[in-house]
């Protein structure tokens, strides 16, 4: 049994983790909340729908270039760590060639959409592809010590750098660009700062402690095979996500696009502030057998629901004061999200049990149970409007929590029966 000063360290750790992480999220979102009100009265709903309607091809291309490389790097003890220099080698390659893919496919995509002005913004926006591949291995370096503390710094300092620049931009009057420089700003800025905390993975070789003697030798094609599993997942997953508001794109205007896109945003800032708090922490204390998952699970919910209930109660009030009576037309949709935020938590922490077991099968798995089902889902709730499609997103929810819930259950139950 581990000693009790063992497991005080221990407990003091995850939370020093999550206090970091909270700070990071409510300097992130308040530097972003004031940024959003700002740009929303300088800009254009369009013009927030525009840059939406290229999110899925902008998703795809990170995915692919991540290779799934953040779970593998971290999962079951670091045991892959020591591969951190070819997989950033790996990232950054993919990187390039899905930037000229999309640079090519520019003009295809926005003939699709009948909205010639899409191609160049999407040859700018996919600049922060290789960018942003360059951070990868040195984010999962810091997220495998739990250096909570670095990750706070490299996320919060870039954002309000960029949340300036796009201010400034929006207000001298550069429109829809004003959004794709601040991506690439934070991008740029972010990738700087996490090597210089983390330290640059070709010179430095991985920590001795994350690839203990006593494991057997592991291979890089098997390193390969589980970033493959991780990366098909998210890549699932991605196209899922992001299917409305290609529907919505292509049915509707750029103007509507934005105002479902505001309201999916607003209806996520408490998921995302208290969600990713906990679930960094839980993922790297999942990754090391801790598997906390009640106190996590119950942390989340307590800290997420009264959020969503007072947004709920004001949204209408909140939004016109905010934003503007010009956008008012998204808080019906935004209360209904509101429900499909609400049951987020289960399936968040549920899935990261998944990952920091490094079972990229069982990852695998429940993406082709949950995702097929929520794209009929969906395609039936679309055709009962905007509010039908929120429905729609509300009742996959539901679906992803139980599959993940289920999945995470039998991963735990298969490693206690190894452990005896």
């Amino acid at each position: 049994m581990p000693s009790t000063a063992t497991t005080v360290s221990a407990r003091d750790c995850a939370f020093s983790g999550i206090a970091w992480t909270a700070a990071e999220k409510l300097l992130v979102y308040g530097v972003g909340f004031v940024q959003s009100v700002l740009l929303a009265r300088l800009l254009r709903p369009d013009d927030f729908g525009l840059t939406a309607m290229l999110g899925i091809f902008i998703a795809i291309g990170a995915g692919l270039a991540e290779s799934g490389f953040t779970t593998a790097l971290v999962a079951d003890g670091g045991r892959y760590a020591c591969f951190e220099r070819r997989a950033l080698g790996w990232n950054l390659a993919v990187a390039g060639l899905m930037y000229l893919l999309l640079f090519l496919a520019a003009p295809g995509i926005a003939g699709w959409y009948g909205i010639d002005c899409l191609c160049p913004l999407m040859r700018v926006m996919a600049l922060g592809l290789p960018i942003n591949a360059a951070a990868i291995v040195a984010t999962a370096r810091l997220t495998r010590g739990q250096r909570f503390r670095e990750l706070a710094w490299t996320n919060s300092m870039p954002a309000i750098a960029a949340a300036a620049v796009a201010i400034l931009l929006a207000w001298k009057g550069m429109g829809v660009w004003s959004i794709v420089i601040m991506g690439l700003v934070s991008a740029l800025l972010r990738t700087t700062l996490v090597w210089w905390c983390a330290g640059d993975p070709f010179r430095h070789p991985a920590p001795a402690e994350s690839a203990p003697e006593s494991r057997p030798a592991v291979a890089f094609r098997d390193f390969l095979a589980l970033g493959a599993k991780m990366v098909a997942n998210s890549l699932i997953s991605c196209v899922y996500q992001n299917l409305s508001q290609l529907i919505i794109g292509k049915l509707s205007s750029p103007a509507v696009v934005g105002l479902f896109s505001r309201a999916q945003r607003w209806a996520q800032l408490p998921a995302v502030f208290c969600n990713e708090s906990i679930v960094r922490v839980a993922f790297a204390r999942f990754a090391t057998g801790r598997f906390e998952v009640k106190r996590f699970l119950a942390l989340d919910l307590l800290l997420l629901w009264p959020m969503l209930l007072g947004l709920h109660l004001f949204a209408e009030p909140i939004v016109g004061l905010v934003l503007g009576p010009s956008w008012l037309e998204c808080v019906p949709y935004l209360r209904i999200l509101l429900l499909a935020v609400a049951i987020t938590p289960v399936s968040t922490i549920s899935y990261n049990v998944i990952r920091a077991a490094g079972d990229g099968n069982y990852c695998l798995y429940t993406e082709f149970v949950k995702r097929p089902l929520g794209c009929v889902i969906l395609l039936v709730g679309v055709a009962y409007g905007i509010a039908g499609l929120c429905w729609a997103i509300v009742l996959n929810e539901l679906v992803v929590a139980l599959t993940d819930a289920g999945f995470a259950w039998r991963t735990l139950r298969r490693r206690k029966e190894k452990s005896v």
